[in-house]
């Protein structure tokens, strides 16, 4: 093998893990050391091709160092970045995506089967109102 490509590789396994989106620095004990965040916010919006983010992270449970830096990649030149530290973020209120789709379905499946009318309608809205009670006839 090629020894460029073994040293490469050698390389590339010593390197710290970062994440594309960001990792924690923080200082203590006269060292930085990196540190997963806890948790990671962002909100973003875009108006007339510029995009504005807030990003937001919660430091580890066990923080005792003295600093952080949270570093994160943004994919511009330095000239067009605008960089604001506010304290705080909003809180943020709605609904699971998740559950609500299962609302939807539900919903879909009912119209869908009240118009039809058979047997196999008949008995499977009659299954679903009473909670399943016919089924255990």
């Amino acid at each position: 093998m090629n020894k460029r490509f073994i040293i490469i590789i050698l390389f590339l396994l010593l390197l710290p893990i970062v994440f594309a989106d960001g990792m924690l620095h923080i200082y203590d004990n006269d060292m930085w050391v990196l540190s997963p965040e806890k948790q990671q916010y962002s909100i973003i919006n875009i108006e007339n091709g510029t995009q504005k983010m807030l990003l937001s992270i919660a430091l580890p449970e066990n923080f005792t160092g003295e600093k952080a830096v949270w570093v994160f990649p943004v994919p511009s030149s330095p000239e067009n970045i605008k960089l604001d530290i506010v304290k705080g973020f909003p809180r943020l209120y709605g609904k699971d995506i998740n559950s609500k789709f299962s609302d939807y379905k539900r919903d879909v499946l009912f119209s869908m089967a009240g118009s039809q009318i058979n047997i196999i309608t008949v008995w499977f809205l009659l299954f679903q109102l009473s909670n399943g009670l016919f089924g255990a006839m």
